[in-house]
């Protein structure tokens, strides 16, 4: 029975490092990362804001463009992670509380509406959990889907 197309791309994605590493580190050093839109190391703590689940949060502001695919990760070994980005006027465009089930950090893989300011708020899950947290927000260019961030359940 013949793989599907999609399946025998994933399968020579996969498989290309593995059979051929020297080659795949050269491609790779010379492909650029992109330039991260915001990345920050903070932490949440007891005289931050709070919602009105009385959970702390931190506001950060990045620029992004219309139909700009950008990847959000928010990331705590302190507590379980809340994202939630909004657009200039404050309506919110997103949330994710885990990653997964067995990871409860948060990310969102999502495509700008419109060109302008957004504002992303990295919040606790629960009311009064404090600790350190890293926050990046990359552009993603959509031909390299980040394939851990798929599972992601978007609200």
């Amino acid at each position: 029975m013949p793989l599907s197309p999609r399946f025998a791309l994933l399968l020579l994605a996969l498989t290309l490092p593995v059979l051929f590493p020297g080659l795949f580190s050269r491609v790779m050093a010379q492909t650029p990362a992109p330039t991260p839109l915001l990345e920050v190391s903070s932490t949440l703590e007891a005289d931050d804001a709070t919602l009105d689940d009385g959970s702390f949060y931190d506001s950060h502001e990045f620029s992004g463009q219309a139909n700009q695919i950008i990847t959000l990760l928010l990331e705590s070994d302190a507590f379980d992670a809340y994202l939630i980005l909004e657009d200039d006027q404050g309506n919110r465009i997103a949330t994710n509380d885990d990653i997964s089930s067995t990871n409860t950090n948060a990310a969102l893989v999502i495509t700008l509406p419109a060109t302008g300011r957004y504002r992303v708020i990295a919040n606790a899950y629960q009311a009064n959990a404090q600790g350190p947290y890293r926050l990046s927000i990359q552009p993603t260019p959509a031909d390299q889907p980040n394939l851990l961030l798929s599972v992601a359940e978007v609200t």
